[in-house]
Parts: C-alpha cells; sequence; structure tokens
C-alpha cells in the first residue's frame, strides 16, 4: 500500500466481498475486504478520514506507522487524538492491524471535507459512504470480526473495530497494482 508516498507491506489474507479480479463487492459493505491477524505489516500509512474524529476536525490528516502489524506511532494533531482515545480504551489489540478493504462504489461522497470542501452542516457524508467510496483503502485495528474467517485463519478480538481511510492511495496485491491514486484498475 502506497500513501503519500510511504509504503506498507505486509501479507494479505484472502479476499472477502470476491475482492480484486473479479469486479464485485460486497453487496451489502461495497467494499472487498481481507481480514484476520497482519502480523507482518510494516511501514507508513498516511490517513485521510478517522470516524467522527475528521468530522470534527476537517482537513487534518494523521501518519501511522506500523510494526510487526501493530501501531507504534501516530502523528499529526487527529493522529495523536486518536493514539490518545486508544490508549482510555486499556486494551493492546486495539492497536493491531485487522483489516485491509477496499472501497468498490462509485456513487459515494468521498471526503469532502478533507479534500477542503467547508465543513458546513449536513455537508460531511456518513463515515460508512466515505469508506466504500471506489478508489479509497480503509484498514481498521482492532477486532477483525472472525464472522467471515475459515479454518486455519487466524483472528484478533479487540473491544471496538475502527477504520481509518486513505482517499488516493496505490496498492499492489501479489505484486499486481490493482488501485491507482484512488482509481480502481480492474473491473
Amino acid at each position: 500500500l502506497i500513501t503519500g508516498g510511504e509504503e506498507l507491506t505486509g501479507t494479505t489474507k484472502r479476499f472477502e466481498g470476491w475482492g480484486p479480479g473479479t469486479g464485485k463487492a460486497s453487496w451489502t459493505q461495497n467494499e472487498t475486504m481481507s481480514v484476520g491477524d497482519f502480523s507482518d505489516v510494516n511501514g507508513v500509512q498516511n490517513i485521510d478520514w478517522i470516524g467522527t474524529l475528521s468530522e470534527v476536525m476537517p482537513g487534518e490528516k494523521a501518519r501511522f506507522t506500523f510494526k510487526d502489524g501493530v501501531l507504534v506511532k501516530a502523528e499529526g494533531e487527529i493522529g495523536k487524538m486518536f493514539w490518545k482515545a486508544l490508549r482510555t480504551l486499556d486494551d493492546p489489540n486495539m492497536y493491531k492491524f485487522a483489516e485491509l478493504a477496499i472501497g468498490m462504489n462509485p456513487y459515494t461522497r468521498k471526503g469532502m471535507t478533507s479534500l477542503g470542501a467547508p465543513n458546513l452542516v449536513m455537508t460531511v457524508p456518513p463515515f460508512h459512504e466515505i469508506k466504500q467510496s471506489e478508489g479509497t483503502v480503509h484498514i481498521a485495528l482492532g477486532d477483525s470480526g472472525g464472522r467471515i474467517l475459515q479454518e486455519g485463519e487466524s483472528s484478533i478480538v479487540a473491544k471496538l473495530h475502527i477504520d481509518v481511510i486513505s482517499f488516493t492511495p496505490t496498492l499492489y496485491v501479489d505484486g499486481k497494482k490493482y488501485v491507482e491514486d484512488g482509481k480502481l484498475l480492474f473491473d
């Protein structure tokens, strides 16, 4: 995963929702996802949107650093706020990388405030609409939602599952580029 010129690497799990290469997404989530315990994820992801924090701090971005699948550093004002919120949960599993997903819906409003539009009342799209936007990549920290795991796959149990989103990522899976600068490259 490449965001803001920085790289985050690791081994993906099986994709759910019909995934890259099939042009289909989970009909309930409008995304294709890979979940589990990503214990080999290392590097940096630049974050454009962190749920409700982004709704009150539009335009703020964060920079997350991962080592062996664990968030070890969160930079930027909103990143520091997020780190503080995680600490209050008192759950070491909340720092674990638990999901990689690609937004598949071309009809959503992506990051209106984080991309510069004013944060006027009712202009901020709902969080789930943003994370489903075509070409976005989001990761989750915390609970991996073992609901779709198959025998032999591992999961993370945590107090919450928190998605954070990158709007214009480039994503390679097994050496093949599936997303470039926030644009899907597969049908």
